[in-house]
């Protein structure tokens, strides 16, 4: 079995498609598309954080799930 492909294609076409519309509600609601810009990377940085949360949240739980288990280990051999 073949590992799954990066999905490059659809992040470039994504990107561009965000990139898009934040030119086309500038216009259409005559905002400073600076302006639109920000809120676009606030909302990015937003979802980015919560990713890191996330990722370190799993960690964590796997870091005490490995402790649980070696004591669970020791307990056993012990004959506990």
């Amino acid at each position: 079995m073949r590992p799954p492909k990066a999905p490059t294609r659809t992040i470039v076409l994504a990107a561009i498609t965000a990139v898009l519309a934040i030119v086309w509600l500038a216009r259409s609601f005559e905002i400073e598309t600076s302006e639109l810009t920000g809120f676009f990377l606030m909302s990015l940085a937003l979802v980015a954080g919560m990713a890191i949360l996330a990722v370190l949240a799993v960690a964590v739980a796997k870091l005490f799930r490995g402790i649980q288990d070696r004591s669970t280990k020791k307990r056993r051999m012990r004959g506990a």
